[in-house]
């Protein structure tokens, strides 16, 4: 019989009434003993009443889920953060509401944490994703664990496991990240020479966006936010970011990066158009009822690929850059 420890799992949410439920449900049903894990779920400022909403699960395990309400939104970083602090077991798990949990999930991060600071799991197509939502998942995973190198330097916060102790050495969350939190807490754990690992059998089924335009708007909201990273830790990202980052009036490099970086912009617009024509042609085929295996065969994987990453890197590098700009004075 393996002596397992308590754990508290984070569950954040803000006015995403029908997937929490799909999350509490699947974190019930885990095969980690019952007595030894909580869920702690931290309503973010929800629109709704998240206790009437979660009713049904706190009369099955009154004593396992506990509610946090905060009464104004204010961003993942803080209710993830809020929940850390409320954890009473010496391992905290970290989940999203849009994700389901397959059984073992938990019982996989456990068994893979050993020495590491922290375990992150992958993340899996679920049977119910829509054609758009399988083409992301398949084709354009981001929300699993970032390796570079054969070495893990981030976990996704939406199915990871760190030692409390840990995260409490490194402050825990930045409370002013609405997105990003995840990495930011990453960089902060390695640089005090911890290592993190991937747990290959502990399933996430994330349910990626659900239309092109709610991808394109969430890439472009994401690089935006990836200015606040950067700020704390510039050394983390790659020389392209970077060349971006340093595009402002007064900067030495700027004459040099401001206009590579317009160039570049323009210059990615001629893939990004035909990329996002390919797939609108493929959406509205779909939408006519073509089979999903014969447009997979008319178009193939790869140019399925290519138009995705086309237009995530657009989109992310647009909003890099907007951000940059918009913002370089209090910077």
């Amino acid at each position: 019989m393996e002596n397992l420890p308590l754990v508290s799992i984070v569950l954040p949410t803000y006015n995403r009434l029908e997937f929490i439920k799909k999350s509490v449900r699947s974190l019930l049903a885990q095969t980690y003993p019952s007595d030894l894990y909580e869920i702690i779920v931290v309503d973010d400022g929800s629109d709704y009443d998240i206790a009437e909403a979660l009713k049904e699960f706190t009369k099955i395990g009154s004593s396992k889920i506990t509610i946090i309400k905060q009464p104004i939104n204010r961003g993942i970083g803080a209710a993830r953060q809020k929940g850390l602090e409320a954890a009473r077991g010496g391992l905290v798990a970290f989940t999203d509401d849009d994700c389901v949990y397959h059984k073992d999930w938990l019982l996989e991060l456990v068994r893979n944490l050993d020495e590491f600071a922290g375990v992150g799991g992958r993340v899996a197509v679920s049977d119910d994703f829509n054609f758009f939502q399988k083409l992301l998942a398949t084709n354009l995973n981001k929300c699993g664990p970032r390796i570079e190198n054969g070495r893990v330097i981030s976990i996704a916060g939406n199915s990871s496991l760190y030692h409390k102790n840990i995260l409490f050495e490194v402050n825990g969350f930045s409370k002013d990240l609405s997105g990003n939190e995840d990495r930011d807490l990453n960089i902060r754990i390695r640089r005090k020479g911890y290592e993190l690992t991937v747990a290959e059998n502990a399933l996430c089924y994330h349910y990626p966006k659900r239309t092109l335009g709610e991808f394109i708007r969430w890439r472009f909201k994401l690089g935006r936010l990836l200015l606040q990273t950067w700020k704390r830790c510039p050394d983390a990202y790659p020389n392209d970011f970077r060349s971006i980052m340093n595009s402002r009036p007064f900067n030495p490099l700027f004459l040099f990066c401001f206009p590579y970086n317009i160039v570049r912009i323009f210059c990615d617009m001629i893939t990004f158009v035909p990329a996002l024509l390919i797939l609108l042609v493929l959406f509205f085929l779909y939408k006519i009822n073509v089979p999903e295996e014969s447009l997979l065969k008319l178009f193939g994987k790869n140019i399925a690929r290519w138009c995705l990453r086309s237009i995530n890197r657009q989109s992310t590098d647009f909003g890099v850059l907007v951000a940059r700009l918009s913002h370089y004075n209090n910077l």
